[in-house]
């Protein structure tokens, strides 16, 4: 925010081009723009000119979520400053609330989004452990089947040498 010093006897420089005796100097209690009328105002903050007439006679809150004042009031009555960054400090409290909540909901599902990661990892190793054991378990079954055909064969091979003997 603009540092803003305002005493009765302030020269400021005002944003805008009206300057007839009746136009009224408005200030942008947000930030400190000073304006040389409402009209200039509305134009240059593209503001809708009867809302923000109706702002400045007390009878809407905001005009587009700002707040502005005559600056003759501000200049009688600083308390209306004071008020405005009451209610800043507030609005900035709020504020800084919901970006803890949204900076722990972040990081929450930050977690979230690694536990996914390292329970797919996970899931990958443990996969390629079951290929590994079932490649092991068909070798195991090809070389047992190899050495029942074997063994089988012997046995024959054994038979068959047996019954030679009893023929002869």
């Amino acid at each position: 925010m603009k540092k803003m010093t305002i005493t009765t006897d302030s020269t400021i420089e005002a944003k805008g081009k009206l300057t007839n005796g009746n136009c009224e100097r408005t200030v942008c209690l947000d930030n400190g723009d000073v304006f040389r009328s409402i009209i200039d105002t509305a134009d240059i903050l593209n503001l809708n000119r009867s809302y923000l007439w109706m702002h400045l006679q007390g009878k809407r809150s905001h005009c587009k979520k700002m707040h502005f004042a005559y600056l003759k009031q501000v200049k009688a009555n600083p308390d209306i400053l004071i008020k405005r960054i009451q209610e800043m400090a507030k609005e900035i409290a709020i504020l800084k609330e919901k970006a803890d909540k949204w900076d722990a909901m972040i990081a929450e599902q930050e977690a979230a989004r690694k536990a996914e990661e390292k329970r797919a990892e996970d899931l990958a190793k443990a996969e390629e452990k079951h290929q590994r054991q079932q490649e092991m378990y068909e070798r195991a079954v090809a070389k047992a089947k190899e050495l029942l055909a074997a063994m089988a064969e012997t046995e024959n091979v054994i038979e068959n040498l047996k019954g030679k003997e009893e023929v002869a």
